[in-house]
């Protein structure tokens, strides 16, 4: 066995150690727990939860899907091990905003048995639990027993359509009913190449030929249906295909999302040969691929194969599942008391809205990453957190002795440690919205109005694109003119803010259906029609932190 790892029986605690540290403003323990891992900001009130686990081994399954718009919390086993019906209790009451919890995992015994536990136990503290489960392996049973299979990669679409729906404001028997119309269209199979070793036993789980493969490997390393001769790229596709379109069937006219899956040794060249056979298949059937994913969704530790995943899509499927991609949760649901807005904004307001503005913005990396590499090169989250950490050690450092000094040092510091597009368009706008506020005390509706629309109109002059164009612009422009009719009808700064922010997300939301026609994803042309522009997305979770701390 050779692994970078210490000592075999500490595997799961440290990587757990390592996961909260790099990423401490995502996710956090319960209680010190390491093995109950929820969202930061759990929990949400007035929102659904949603809660999953199982065993390590898996990720970015279970708690890589901890986030905003995805699943609130995680319970994380041993190595292919069940968690304890503690850990589950635990992430349960850390994740409960008063709406109920759904439990959404994959179907395994141990995991039943403990969530069947923790759920009792639940509700006899007064928190409603309801449970589903993902049963997406056609390799583990017929398909008149199809809800009796294993949960494999499948996960990936239900916690992102469950995730969506609990961010709408519906109660847990709505999100309940669409998460189940998800999953009972949801086929899964896998093909093994090679064995994992689970660390504290230190050998591989089976052996395979050299030149074998095994057909509808589960997760754990569990027999398949079919071991036989290493088959070419083409040949395991077309066994892939054709078991899973037949199963539920899949039909010509069908909308379908794909996700080619790497079980966690297989390199992304790899993937995209096999996704290349799978795309053309589909389209000879007549069924349209409405989104690919192609990489490392759900794993077993570095088992060499991979796994095609299909989930069949309807008019509120697709919505859902496009939202999930850039989820707008409303981070603190509690609704603000009157005497706790803000009306004006001092210096010090400033520079304490704009920590909250870094804080949220480096929280959005993968959202954004993820966003960004659809039709750009997937940096742009790095480049946001490069830039807004500038800003944060800016604001800690002190210095500027008014608010204009304030703005113009964080534009210069962004721009100078995130040099990028993206990064001289935010220094930009920092800079020409604090030219707004020179000599200025406070910030009323007024003053707000000018910085915004200063910000806009510097974008438009320094990144030569106009609204329409599929940019930040998109956004940023609705926003200001949203908020300038506000301000101007003497509306208060609270009220300002968040028809801005309704604005950018209506605008943010059609760059869907636009053709880029500027910035790095101009030369794609048509290619970028469907895809959310990752800018406008940016200016959207920008604008969602400024109104809560405006309206807290």
């Amino acid at each position: 066995m050779k692994k970078i790892i210490n000592d075999p029986l500490a595997v799961v605690d440290e990587m757990l150690e390592g996961i909260l540290k790099a990423h401490p403003l995502a996710l956090k323990s319960v209680g010190g727990d390491l093995r109950a891992i929820v969202r930061a900001d759990a929990p949400i009130n007035g929102k659904v939860g949603i809660a999953t686990g199982g065993g390590s081994g898996h990720l970015p399954v279970f708690m890589g899907y901890v986030g905003k718009g995805l699943i609130d919390g995680a319970s994380i086993g041993n190595v292919f091990s069940s968690p304890t019906t503690g850990q589950m209790l635990r992430v349960t009451k850390a994740i409960d905003g008063g709406e109920g919890v759904l439990y959404l995992y994959g179907r395994y015994q141990g995991d039943m048995m403990n969530f069947d536990t923790a759920a009792e136990m639940a509700e006899d503290e007064g928190i409603h639990v309801e449970t589903l489960m993902v049963s997406d392996d056609v390799a583990s049973a017929p398909p008149r027993d199809w809800q009796r299979r294993r949960g494999v990669a499948g996960l990936f679409f239900a916690y992102k359509i469950a995730g969506a729906k609990a961010d709408e404001d519906t109660n847990l028997a709505e999100v309940k009913a669409t998460t189940e119309k998800a999953l009972s269209t949801i086929r899964s199979m896998g093909v093994a190449l090679g064995p994992c070793t689970v660390p504290a036993v230190g050998k591989p789980t089976f052996t395979i030929g050299e030149l074998e493969m095994e057909i509808g490997m589960g997760i754990h390393g569990e027999a398949g249906i079919h071991r036989g001769p290493l088959k070419k790229a083409d040949e395991i596709a077309d066994i892939l295909v054709d078991a899973i379109v037949k199963d539920l069937p899949y039909k010509k006219g069908d909308q379908v999302a794909v996700l080619v899956n790497s079980l966690g040794g297989t390199p992304l060249e790899e993937l995209y040969i096999l996704y290349r056979r799978v795309a053309l298949l589909l389209e000879e059937k007549g069924i349209a691929n409405y989104r690919p994913y192609v990489g490392r969704y759900a794993c077993s530790m570095e088992m060499q194969g991979a796994s095609l995943t299909l989930m069949r899509l309807d008019d509120e499927l697709k919505r859902l599942r496009d939202a999930v991609l850039h989820p707008e949760v409303s981070r603190a649901r509690a609704q603000p008391r009157e005497k706790d807005m803000k009306t004006t904004l001092a210096k010090d307001d400033l520079v304490a809205l704009l920590m909250a503005i870094s804080d949220e913005m480096i929280a959005s990396k993968e959202e954004l990453c993820e966003l960004d590499s659809v039709i750009g090169d997937g940096d742009l989250g790095v480049t946001v957190t490069l830039g807004f950490n500038a800003v944060k050690k800016t604001l800690q450092g002190g210095g500027a002795l008014d608010m204009q000094g304030v703005l113009s040092d964080c534009g210069v510091a962004f721009a100078d440690n995130a040099a990028s597009t993206f990064g001289a368009l935010m220094s930009t706008m920092m800079i020409r919205a604090g030219c707004t506020v020179k000599e200025k005390d406070q910030i009323g509706p007024a003053e707000a109005a000018a910085m915004i629309q200063a910000a806009a109109e510097g974008v438009e002059q320094r990144g030569k694109a106009h609204v329409g164009d599929k940019t930040l612009l998109d956004a940023l422009v609705p926003a200001s003119q949203a908020f300038g009719k506000a301000a101007g009808e003497k509306c208060l700064l609270p009220d300002c803010i968040e028809a801005a922010l309704e604005a950018a997300r209506k605008g943010a939301d059609e760059t869907t259906n636009l053709r880029s026609k500027a910035g790095r994803s101009g030369w794609l042309g048509d290619r970028t029609i469907g895809a959310r522009d990752p800018g406008a997305t940016a200016i959207v979770i920008l604008l969602e932190a400024a109104t809560r701390f405006i309206k807290n």
